[in-house]
């Protein structure tokens, strides 16, 4: 019998609960209502009601993108250190944080950020300082709620007169933001590495850690010359609230946890991006560090961070664009998949980073992405978000592309329904005469299916059926 992805059992809110956010829900929509028949524009209703602000001429999947294109960068990853702790954000309020030591020709950062003494259910945005607001806020990075620290892994575009600037803004509510670097990307040098995808693949199943515990998990098949990994994070069962840290293997306790991943609680499971040194006798190896409490770990990885000088023809460097929403509360079924096709995608584009959000979600549940044309029960081996009911749940991904055109990803609902939201970030362009890699299954995986296997034309919508899994 195979378990279900990251998924717990738990009993996660009491009808009393349900029934105060079902009002909270009807009021909502009320006063949306109410707004708009005021003359309000659909972005500012929907920020009143504490949602993202739709995009321009609530644009259908994929939107177009008029922004620049930037030069591609690689990665030059640094041993995570906190940069931002505990700014206080009221609602509809924005904070500029300036970091230093940042390398010359710097186009993005790779950040985790995490929302904690949260009052009000609210979104995130993230952006390039310097961005107007109407803009930044047109996407979102992640959903914190009360009683929860919620953490994000985000990839922002610099800004700001010395381009070293990130802006992040709140939409309701009040809270406080802390951030850990992982690293930069940086264009006009060999000196960094590039990203080379796969398809994703658990290399930890259910590892309970107690408090203050560690676990070194060497990683299986990691290719020549990589420098860190791309991998998703999921803690389930937590029997307190917690914080979980990942590192290089070999980094001393007092600098493992100087920064987080992950942060842990009863009664919910939760995921997160992270992308960690490798460290290690083999350079092969990340620790996993929980605080409190025990819980059950597991990890998906995405992809290996490769040095640009051993790089595998496939591996790319870091596109940025500036956030833009490449699928708008796409509804999701019970077992059910759709396949995204993404809009300007580049030449040699190998995968894209991206934030998958759920709404609107009836039941726990699972969702998966995957390159597209993967096989169902291949997909449904990892996964990437954990929704649960009257919750909003973003993850970033960093996903390999595949379909005939290498510009399509799946997403995969296990059960119940649920809205899916996906913000672009940027892509991963392998070198002028790189080679883009065919979508490779994981490791003891079936073969992988496309339309000419599946009937199901590229760009529409798979129900799997049940007999598709093992559940």
């Amino acid at each position: 019998m195979r378990l279900a992805p990251a998924l717990s059992g738990l009993t996660l809110c009491s009808p009393a609960d349900r029934a105060a956010r079902a009002s909270r829900t009807v009021a909502a929509v009320v006063l949306a209502t109410l707004l708009l028949a005021a003359g309000a524009t659909t972005a500012e209703a929907a920020a009143a009601v504490g949602l993202p602000a739709p995009p321009a001429a609530e644009a259908a999947e994929p939107a177009a993108r008029t922004t620049a294109v930037p030069a591609d960068s690689v990665y030059q990853a640094v041993d995570p250190r906190r940069v931002m702790s505990s700014v206080p954000l009221g609602p509809r309020s924005t904070t500029t944080l300036t970091l230093t030591d940042v390398p010359p020709g710097a186009t993005a950062v790779a950040l985790n950020v995490t929302a904690a003494a949260v009052s009000a259910t609210t979104f995130v945005s993230a952006c390039a300082g310097g961005t107007p607001l109407a803009t930044c806020r047109t996407t979102s990075a992640f959903n914190p709620a009360p009683g929860e620290d919620t953490p994000a892994a985000v990839i922002v575009a610099l800004g700001g007169p010395d381009g070293d600037q990130v802006q992040l803004y709140n939409n309701a509510g009040s809270l406080r933001l802390f951030a850990d670097l992982q690293g930069f990307y940086v264009a006009g040098t060999p000196a960094g590495s590039l990203f080379l995808p796969r398809s994703p693949e658990r290399v930890l199943s259910f590892r309970s850690l107690g408090a203050r515990d560690t676990h070194t998990l060497t990683l299986p098949s990691v290719p020549a010359g990589a420098t860190a990994v791309a991998v998703n994070l999921t803690a389930a069962g937590a029997t307190a609230s917690s914080f979980v840290s990942a590192c290089p293997a070999g980094q001393p306790p007092a600098v493992c946890t100087a920064s987080s991943n992950l942060n842990p609680f009863p009664g919910r499971d939760v995921a997160n991006l992270a992308v960690v040194k490798l460290g290690g006798a083999s350079g092969d190896q990340i620790t996993l560090y929980n605080n409190a409490g025990t819980v059950r770990m597991i990890a998906d990885v995405q992809g290996y961070f490769v040095d640009a000088a051993t790089a595998a023809a496939g591996a790319g460097r870091l596109r940025p664009v500036a956030p833009v929403r490449a699928l708008t509360s796409r509804p999701m079924g019970r077992r059910a998949g759709h396949t995204l096709t993404l809009a300007d995608v580049p030449a040699g584009a190998t995968s894209v980073a991206m934030t998958v959000t759920a709404s609107g979600t009836t039941a726990t549940t699972y969702v998966s992405s995957c390159p597209a044309g993967t096989d169902v029960g291949t997909c449904t081996r990892s996964s990437t978000l954990n929704p649960r009911s009257g919750i909003d749940t973003a993850n970033t991904v960093l996903l390999q592309l595949g379909g005939p055109d290498r510009d399509q990803v799946t997403l995969y609902n296990d059960a119940g329904t649920t809205n899916l939201i996906a913000d672009v970030q940027g892509y991963f362009v392998a070198d002028a005469g790189g080679q883009v890699p065919a979508s490779s299954p994981a490791s003891g995986s079936r073969s992988v299916a496309g339309p000419e296997t599946t009937g199901v034309p590229a760009g529409k919508r798979l129900t799997v059926h049940d007999g598709d899994l093992t559940i």
